[in-house]
């Protein structure tokens, strides 16, 4: 009996060790972080003293130190059901905080937020439930502000970047102030979106589309307006030929002759409308119904269709 009592002692180790790597695998640290770092110390202590156990009250402290520790990792299972409730909020929050990748886009501010929800779940460890709870709404407001910029980045980085280049490359905002104006309205539109509707993306998605485009037509433009600033008549006339190769380009392929006798405005109408006829032409034609609702079949089809009924019909005769 003296010797099965190392033994029992070896086994209850093994197994509370299995279990408190299980339980942070699991992510019980992130709801109960004290409790579980304290089953983790009373484990390694009884690990220590089971190592230099000689006698029989030895081993009974060994034991003591492992029932304490089991009844720790019990506590901390218990503690994240408190913790789960206590702080929904903000851990539904943090959800949608890692769906946006937050945690990368910025992680510094994440990491910020992953700190104050740590000291809330400390607090209600400590018995400070009360504390916890009046702390709560700075950290959800903070969770709200980097949720929003982390929208704004995965969004509105594209536009932010192309109206940078559209005003340092090509001077946009010199060469093509309306454009340039009408670009940074419809950043500032969408930041505001988001501002207000954070959670609606089809929104975010519409919005942050139309404030590249704005972006990039402002940056075009600019290159456009750069190479006319200065020109004189002959290049001038060369510009209008370039413009009109690519109206002709469009014209050929919607097989529109002699359009370059018009003004650029009369041959966009033009292009237009046949663009129009063409979509037309290729839209499928409206299925007639009866009354009733089923379609109407012309005489060739229903002749087939009768054609195979008879068909139909010797071939169940025969068999």
């Amino acid at each position: 009996a003296q010797q099965a009592a190392p033994a029992d002692n070896a086994d209850k180790t093994l197994q509370l060790s299995k279990a408190i790597g299980q339980a942070e695998a699991e992510g019980l640290a992130l709801y109960a972080p004290l409790h579980l770092q304290q089953a983790g110390d009373a484990l390694a202590e009884a690990q220590k003293l089971r190592d230099k156990a000689k006698t029989d009250e030895d081993r009974q402290v060994v034991q003591q130190q492992l029932l304490m520790a089991e009844m720790l990792l019990e506590k901390a299972r218990q503690y994240q059901s408190v913790v789960q409730q206590k702080l929904s909020r903000s851990f539904a929050h943090r959800d949608v905080l890692l769906s946006l990748k937050a945690d990368s886009i910025h992680p510094r501010d994440f990491q910020k937020t992953e700190q104050s929800l740590a000291d809330l779940v400390t607090m209600i460890e400590a018995g400070n439930s009360d504390k916890a709870a009046g702390k709560e709404p700075k950290l959800l407001a903070d969770m709200t502000e980097l949720e929003r910029d982390t929208l704004k980045t995965t969004y509105l980085q594209s536009a932010w970047s192309r109206i940078d280049e559209a005003k340092s490359a090509k001077k946009a905002h010199k060469l093509a102030k309306q454009h340039y104006r009408q670009a940074k309205e419809a950043i500032e539109l969408a930041e505001q979106f988001i501002d207000d509707n954070p959670r609606d993306l089809e929104g975010i998605q519409r919005l942050s589309q139309s404030a590249l485009h704005a972006a990039s037509r402002s940056y075009h433009v600019a290159d456009e307006v750069a190479g006319l600033v200065e020109i004189d008549a002959r290049e001038a006339e060369q510009y209008v030929i370039t413009v009109q190769q690519l109206f002709d380009r469009i014209a050929r392929q919607l097989a529109v002759e002699n359009i370059s006798s018009q003004s650029f405005f009369e041959q966009s109408v033009a292009l237009a409308d046949e663009v129009e006829l063409m979509r037309k032409s290729l839209a499928p034609a409206p299925v007639q119904t009866h009354a009733g609702g089923q379609p109407v079949q012309d005489e060739a089809g229903a002749g087939t269709q009768a054609g195979q009924t008879d068909e139909l019909s010797k071939t169940t005769d025969h068999q």
